[in-house]
Parts: structure tokens; sequence; C-alpha cells
């Protein structure tokens, strides 16, 4: 697994996020435009990481993913759901510092 990998865990979150708890900003509601809110949380989201050294984005994603799992908890996902983000979770636990 890699940045690009980590990238699409985080956008799958926040958009799922979005799409049960919608959020007054600037990116589209995905219950009318899921493209479009696709394409601008990707964008969103490369650009606040690429910014970030290594360390950083190790920090970054783990947050995101333990953040995420919490969430998961707290709204009782569903399990296919909620699954994916605890296996990207155990997966960058894994992985270690770079």
């Amino acid at each position: 697994m890699g940045l690009k990998d980590d990238l699409l865990e985080v956008v799958h979150i926040e958009v799922m996020r979005r799409v049960l708890e919608p959020v007054a900003d600037d990116i589209p509601d995905p219950e009318i435009d899921f493209a479009a809110c696709l394409e601008a949380v990707t964008k969103r989201t490369e650009r606040m990481v690429k910014s970030l050294s290594k360390a950083e984005r190790r920090a970054y994603f783990l947050e995101k993913a333990r953040s995420g799992k919490e969430w998961c908890r707290a709204i009782k996902a569903p399990a296919e759901f909620s699954g994916r983000v605890e296996q990207w979770l155990e997966r960058l636990e894994r992985r270690g510092p770079s």
C-alpha cells in the first residue's frame, strides 16, 4: 500500500461521512453530484497531503483511520464499511514509520 491507496481510503471515509452527515462548505453535496464531491474531496486531500513530510503523512493517515474507526462505531456503520476502515488502520500500524 502506498500514498495513492492511503489517499483513496481517506477520500472514501470523507465522502461516506458527507453522505451520512451533510456539511455546509464549498464541496458539492454527494447526494446531488457524487462525482463532483468525490473529485473535490480527492483534490483537496491530495493538495494537503503532498505538502507533508513522510512522517507527517503517516501521522495524518493514522489519525484519519483512527477517527474513522471511532466514527464508524458511533454511527453503527455497516460492517462492510467499518471493516474496511479497520483493515486500513491495521495495515498502517503494521507498516510502521518510514
